[in-house]
């Protein structure tokens, strides 16, 4: 018996006892849902490959010129990326600060209020001391 043989026999198998026929874990279809996610990740991944391969945009499948990305596509990448990183600047520049300024991050609301890092803003420093207040001494330790 070949090979194919004997694992096709195994997966005949484990279908008819209700097994994924991967891991043998209890699964309603053949793939129990750890092996299903895995299964998409995998031909995501055989799709952008095969996609890549052909010339195609790996985003949309339209023509691309040989590139990786169509124009549409390079438009809409850069906005995102341009829209990501002005979300993400820090609103105080070193050569911005002034004396007295907050420009470390709060740990609790993530606010740009803090003259110290890992330090809560007063705000949060207030509504932690609240919250402290109300719990056993045994837990706030």
């Amino acid at each position: 018996m070949s090979t194919a043989e004997s694992q096709r026999r195994i997966r005949r198998k484990r279908r008819a006892a209700g097994l994924c026929v991967r891991c043998d874990q209890p699964a309603k279809d053949s793939l129990c849902s750890a092996c299903k996610r895995n299964n998409t990740y995998h031909n995501k991944h055989l799709a952008y490959h095969a996609r890549r391969a052909a010339g195609v945009c790996v985003r949309c499948g339209e023509d691309s010129n040989g590139r990786t990305l169509c124009p549409g596509c390079t438009v809409w990448k850069a906005e995102r990326r341009a829209a990501l990183l002005a979300a993400t600047r820090e609103p105080l520049r070193l050569s911005e600060r002034q004396p007295g300024d907050a420009y470390y991050r709060c740990a609790w609301c993530g606010e740009f209020k803090c003259e110290q890092p890992l330090k809560l803003c007063s705000g949060c420093q207030a509504e932690y001391q609240e919250m402290m207040a109300g719990m056993p001494a045994e837990m706030g330790d």
